[in-house]
């Protein structure tokens, strides 16, 4: 199944993992049901996106309060463990310093309770194991686009 909204239009992902193969194999599934991805290799990278489309968004909206929703990311992907920023940090510093809710998808390849329980303390949707089953990860994915995205 895809989402996308129109041609010109599609859901846009921000995808971070430090692990090339993870990250492209990743992309092409979201690519292939209609996402525009950004991709980036790690915590630091994302967060760097992230800031720039935040102060875009303030000079277009000229309120601080507008902004919030004039990102052009709808959605992230995050690996839990990058060198630079884990991807739990990512989504903390996301919340606390651009006050965005960017409903967020993580991966692993640790997949302990600890994790878990440490991702849904940050609001994440939810942790998926690497290696990813493309039909789990997809699944995911749009469940999380009907949960936060669908009108």
């Amino acid at each position: 199944m895809t989402f996308p909204r129109s041609a010109s239009d599609r859901w846009r992902v921000l995808l971070a993992d430090d692990d090339d193969g993870v990250r492209g194999s990743l992309a092409a599934l979201l690519d292939k049901d209609g996402f525009d991805t950004q991709e980036v290799r790690g915590g630091e990278e994302a967060m760097r996106f992230l800031r720039r489309d935040w102060n875009a968004s303030q000079k277009s909206s000229g309120d601080p309060a507008k902004s919030s929703v004039a990102t052009t990311i709808d959605l992230m992907i995050l690996d839990v463990h990058m060198p630079d920023l884990t991807g739990v940090e990512v989504l903390r510093k996301v919340r606390q310093e651009l006050c965005w809710s960017l409903p967020t998808l993580f991966v692993s390849g640790e997949a302990s309770i600890e994790l878990h329980e440490e991702v849904k303390s940050v609001g994440g949707f939810a942790l998926l194991s690497k290696p990813v089953m493309p039909a789990v990860f997809r699944g995911n994915v749009q469940d999380l686009v009907r949960t936060f995205l669908l009108d």
